[in-house]
Order: C-alpha cells, then structure tokens, then sequence
C-alpha cells in the first residue's frame, strides 16, 4: 500500500474511534490523566482521571475550563507559562516533575508530559497533555531506601561477620567487622572478591562448595563450626549460618551469611539470641517494605471493586428513582397516602443501604470494627425487599413489554440475629439477578420456611437457567456471563453475606428449567426491637440557637430543615470564615460544622470556636465521620463526630450526646 492510502486508512479508523466512542471510552479506563488543550489553555477534553483530580463529577465538567478554576493562581500561572513556551516554540516537556494539590489539599508528585498538537499547514493549534501520579510509588521507594540504611546500619553495629555473596560466590555486600577482619579499609573493597582473595585454597574451597550446595538445593547452612585463617594472620573460631537468597519470584540469587566469632563462649552466650534476633526483624522489615512495592502494582486489581460498588448502588438507587418518578409523574398517587408513605419510606431505606455501601468502603483501610447486628423480622426483611425492587421488576419489565410475576409464600414468621442492611442487600442481588435470568419474563418466587434451628429462604425464578459447570462459579469472584453488564460481584457478595451470618447457600439450577437458591440463616428467638415513635421535639428538650456551617447548600438547607422541625433556632454559614463572623456577632448553644472547606476547614473552625468560649459544643457532621472514628481521629475542639448521611432523629441524637458530653 502506498503512503497516502496508508493515511487515509489511518484517519477513517481514527474518525470511527472517535465517533463511536471508543477513544473516549478508552481513556476514560486510564488512570494516567489525559488532556487535550487549545492554544489559550482551555481544555478541549479530559478523562475520568482529570476530573477525579480536580474534584468534579464528570470530564464534560473539565470541557472549556482552565488551569485558573481548578488550582491557586500562583501555580495555575505556571501551568499555563509553560504550555505558551511549548505552543510558541514546538517543543515538548518531557517528564517533567510538578508537584500539586489534590482537591483534598494533599500535595503529589506528578510527572507530566506535554506535546504541541500542530495542523496540516504545520502550526501549534494546541497541546497534548499527559500526567502520571508517582506518589505513591516514590514513598514506597524512599521507604525502601530508608529501611535498606537501617539495614546497612545495623548489620555494620554488629559484632558479627555479615556479607552476602552472589551465585559465584562472590561478595556483593559486607559488613564493618567483615571487611576489617579480612584487612581491608571500607566494605566496598570487597566488592567482587571470593574466597578465594582471602583465605587459603583448601578454606576457600570448603566455604565455596558449601555456598554451591545451598544454591543448587535451598537449602540453609546452620551452626556450622569453622576455623577462618586469613591471609592477614587474623585467625578466628567462628559459628556460621548461610542461607539461600531469594527474588520476589523465589528465585534463588545468592547466599547470606552470617559468622559468630566464638573464640569466647561467653560473649557467644550473651549476644547470639540477640543478634539473631535484630537480624531476622531487620530483614522482615526490608521485606515489607520489598512488598509495599509490589502491593502498589496489585493496587491496579483493586480498581476492579468498583463494579461491585457500583452494582449495590445501582440496587438502592433503583427504588431512589422510580419511586420518585412515579411521585413526580403520577400525581394521583398522592392521593393515597398509604402508598405514598410506603413509597416515601421504601426511599428513605434504599438511601440509608447506600449509605452502608460507603461505610463499607472503610473496610479497605480501616482498623475492623464490629458490624452492627440485631434481630430481624425475615417476613418483613422480604416484604421490604420486593416493594424496593418493584421499579425494576415491575414498572421497568413492563416497559420492555416484560412481565415477571412476583410470588411471595411467607410460612415462617421466624427472626435472624443480623445487619438488616446486608441481609437486604442480599435480598436485592438474587431478585435483581433472578429478574436478569428472565428476560423474555416469568415467575420470582420467594419463600420462608423453618428447618429447626434455621429459617430457611428461598428465592426461585423461571429463567434460563445455569449450566453444571456456571453453577459451579457463580460465587466465586468477578465470574459473571452478563459481560460487560455486570462486574461479577454480585452473587459473591450474596455468599459472602450468608457466611458472615454463620448461614448457608446453595443453588439447583439446569438450563432452560430457573434456578432456586437456598440460604439458611440461624434462627433466633430475641425479639425485633419496636422503632419507637418520636414527638417533633423530645421531651423536655431544650430549644437552642445553633451555628450551622456547610459549603454545600443542599446538606445546609437538610440539616436546617431538621433542626427547625424541632424548633431550634439556625443561623446558616457557607465556609469557616464566614461561620466565625457569624459566632463573633451573636450568642450561640451549640455549632455544627463541615469538616473540607474551602479556606478554613473545619479542624480549624472548632479551635477557633474554643479559644472564643471554650464551652461551646461542637459537633462536626462529615462524610469522614466513620474513618475518623475508625482511626481514633477527633480533633481538637470537637466535642462529637457524626457521619454523614444523617437522619433528623440520629441529628437529634447527636445533639444530645454532645450536650452530655460537656456535662462530663
């Protein structure tokens, strides 16, 4: 093929990528930050990444913005100078470092590459960016470094020979005491050498033949009892322990060694247990740090969770919004106040499993902490399931010209001691799985039954079905047949829930016949605890005039909403700064404070609060709230941390714990 057929091809496959959205689907999967900008800085397109970075939603939100909106002028303005140098000149900037903050204020260390993007008539017309975030990476590499100094110091403060020799037996690394021993000034001396440089022939060849064996079989030298003459006239009586030295892949690739000088018995007493000791934390330290490094490549798998995430997201948005679009769209519904209500609680349930979801994400890097269990009424727990789902299985089949009719055959009436919340969530993924089983429609049944000392639940469809060898996956991790509709978590959650509860699963299931799973959960005979009916204000309830500050108008506007309701007076705040105006001015009971905004954080508004009147409760409402908890993270000022999302009665609770606080 000549040139410009070449070319031609090469714009029609470039023009179909684009225009069916492949290129952009593409980078948005990156994590390398990509960017296209015009020749005023303005961005033409950007991935997830960017968007991620500088804290918006969407990449669409990045679109016709530039360096100015999203960074401090200072260093927007050195962006923004370098790229004019590139579009002026043609040249590219080629992995430059330029430190940054993220939207949370924390500084990285990022690589960027920037490349003029020129026309056919051969003039700059923009520039391609790219940006790599090492952060990461470069600690662990410091952290590497800093605990191979540790090493080194340490093997050379002990009063042992230590070296380490390479498949030839020859010397890559050697302590202080060694390299003195064996008459030579500084450990890099010995670099190289064997043996063979120190010792006569016959020592040498004993001392070689014993490193080939622990190469050849890996297997370690203990406690061997040599005499060590050297070319110099040093003669020692020492203990030496030679083991095999391995690669992250096990690979052998040399030998460490380590010689006690028991020319003294005594000294060999007192300081053998200890030395062998420093040794073997020194070495399980520089191998953690070895794996610090490899964790940050798997890190990349862990990206993956996100299907999962998503999909028990997708579960409790799908009652969020069809509940409220038949609300919207369908007013004569709101004539029937039951159903209504229903509805309006149905939403209210979905919104706090979403919530749950988040606090689950905790779970990644956070100490443990006990999952909240309690009784739960198994017939309601179903009841509550299909009226959540019913948007999907009902209203949005029907839609398709679909219909899935949904049996419920409730015989137990018995309680599980459980998270109400998972066991939902359970729920949800085999009806939402089962539905996806159906799609040409069919019958869901769900049934209860109890089998002494268990309640037994089981969720039938009359789908496609699972062949032999499906039914064998399907629990296990990222297995899915949906493709690219589903990331495979789905029914590995399912199982994963079960066996927390101390239950049990199993699945029947042929092709073309549905499939039945079988969960069996523990019965148990505590009550269900009765939710309480709560008066606008408690009781008794002191009515106070409360500080209220968020930089986000609609948790404002909620948590405004709630305090009201009970009759507190509120005085609204957009950001720290304007907060502590706000408190300077008037007399407040109590504050209630974000903890990220812009300007003053919220850390920085309760010491500010306490130094002012120190008896001000103080309570910061955060979305941070369970990973501060987790960590053990109050600071200082904070009277009470409360986890965003809230409901008025957990506010209402909050308040009164951090009024018995300070009483305390």
């Amino acid at each position: 093929m000549n040139t410009e057929t070449d070319n031609n091809l090469y714009k029609a496959i470039l023009s179909a990528i684009v225009r069916h959205g492949i290129f952009n689907t593409f980078i948005n999967e990156i994590p390398m930050r990509i960017y296209i900008k015009d020749t005023h800085g303005k961005f033409l397109t950007a991935n997830k990444a960017v968007a991620d970075f500088v804290g918006v939603a969407n990449p669409d939100d990045v679109t016709g913005k530039t360096d100015f909106d999203f960074f401090p002028k200072e260093q927007a303005r050195r962006y923004f100078d370098d790229e004019q140098e590139i579009i002026h000149t043609g040249k590219p900037v080629l992995h430059k470092e330029e430190p940054k903050l993220d939207k949370s204020g924390v500084k990285r260390e990022i690589f960027v590459t920037k490349m003029p993007v020129t026309g056919d008539d051969g003039k700059v017309i923009g520039l391609l960016g790219f940006s790599t975030d090492l952060t990461e990476r470069i600690q662990a590499e410091e952290k590497l470094i800093e605990e191979r100094n540790s090493l080194r110091t340490l093997i050379n403060t002990l009063p042992d020979f230590i070296y380490v020799k390479d498949t030839q037996s020859r010397f890559t690394l050697s302590n202080t005491l060694h390299t003195k021993f064996l008459g030579l000034n500084s450990p890099e001396d010995i670099i190289g050498k064997t043996d063979f440089d120190f010792f006569p022939k016959d020592i040498a060849s004993s001392f070689f033949a014993d490193e080939q064996e622990i190469i050849r079989t890996g297997k370690p030298l203990f406690q061997k009892d040599e005499i060590s003459p050297s070319l110099h006239g040093n003669t020692v009586r020492v203990l030496t322990t030679k083991i095999p030295l391995k690669d992250i892949t096990g690979k052998i690739i040399g030998i460490v060694g380590v010689s006690h000088d028991i020319t003294s018995i005594i000294r060999m007493e007192k300081n053998l247990g200890e030395v062998n000791t420093k040794l073997s934390k020194t070495l399980n330290e520089l191998k953690q740090s070895q794996e610090q490094i490899i964790q940050s490549e798997r890190l990349r798998a862990l990206g993956q969770m996100a299907s999962g995430i998503t999909h028990d997201f997708n579960n409790a948005l799908t009652p969020i919004l069809g509940y409220s679009d038949l609300l919207i769209n369908g007013p004569g519904i709101l004539e029937d106040k039951n159903a209504t209500l229903n509805m309006l609680k149905d939403i209210r349930t979905a919104a706090l499993d979403a919530a749950q979801t988040v606090r689950r994400l905790s779970e990644f890097y956070a100490p443990a902490r006990k999952t909240e269990r309690k009784p739960v009424d198994v017939a309601k727990l179903i009841e509550s399931t299909v009226g959540m789902t019913r948007p999907l299985w009902k209203e949005e089949m029907a839609a398709k010209n679909v219909s899935i009719n949904m049996v419920t055959r409730l015989d137990s009436t018995g309680n599980v001691f459980g998270n109400e919340s998972q066991l939902r969530e359970m729920l949800t993924n085999l009806v939402f799985n089962a539905v996806d089983a159906m799609p040409r429609g069919g019958t869901l049944t769900l049934k209860t039954r109890t089998e002494t000392p268990f309640i037994v639940i089981e969720v039938t469809d009359t789908g496609i079905g699972m062949s032999d060898e499906i039914r064998s996956q399907c629990f296990e991790p990222f297995f899915t047949t949906k493709h690219k509709r589903g990331g495979g978590l789905g029914l590995s959650m399912v199982h994963g829930i079960v066996r927390q509860h101390s239950g049990e699963i199993e699945v029947k299931s042929s092709e073309g016949k549905g499939s039945t799973f079988t969960i069996r959960l523990p019965e148990t005979t505590m009550p269900v605890e009765q939710e309480k009916t709560r008066q606008a204000t408690p009781s008794g309830a002191q009515q106070l005039n409360v500080l209220l500050i968020d930089d986000e108008e609609v948790v404002r506007q909620t948590i405004e909403a709630c305090l009201k309701s009970d009759h507190h007076s509120v005085s609204s705040a957009i950001d720290g700064k304007h907060g502590l105006e706000l408190f300077n001015k008037n007399k407040f009971d109590l504050v209630i404070t974000d903890r990220a905004m812009p300007g003053i954080s919220g850390d920085n508004v309760a010491v500010e609060i306490k130094k002012i009147n120190p008896n001000i409760p103080v309570i910061m409402l955060t979305g941070f709230g369970h990973i501060m908890r987790d960590l053990k993270q109050c600071p200082a000022g904070v009277d009470l941390i409360v986890s965003k999302p809230v409901t008025r009665d957990s506010l209402r609770d909050s308040i009164t714990k951090a009024f018995s606080h300070k009483k305390h």
